[in-house]
């Protein structure tokens, strides 16, 4: 019975570091992924958008967001803003389109 118990403990032990080693692969992936906008040309930022479809992207030293390239990628009943940030070679660069919920467009009132 001991063994059986040892082993047990051993596959709970490994299962838990797998589970911590993917959540922190995670976590830096995501930020990995992040594309500043403020580093790249604009065109260079355009195309990423309309080639993925929708991009995390980090505009300042301390926020981001998600634009996409039309309300296909954004949650269902949610509307699209054009949305217009500072790139490497232009200061107010067309960039995609962030996603607005509906109550917060004015439409539907």
């Amino acid at each position: 019975m001991k063994g059986f118990k040892m082993k047990r403990t051993c596959i709970i032990t490994a299962s838990a570091i797998a589970i911590l080693f993917t959540m922190g692969l995670s976590a830096f992936d995501a930020q990995a992924a992040r594309v500043d906008a403020r580093k790249l040309s604009c065109s260079q930022v355009q195309s990423l958008v309309q080639e993925r479809g929708s991009v995390v992207m980090t505009f300042t030293a301390t926020t981001y967001d998600k634009i996409v390239k039309n309300r296909w990628f954004c949650d269902i009943g949610d509307d699209t803003r054009s949305f217009f940030t500072p790139t490497a070679d232009n200061p107010r660069c067309l960039v995609g389109k962030k996603c607005i919920p509906r109550y917060r467009s004015g439409i539907g009132r």
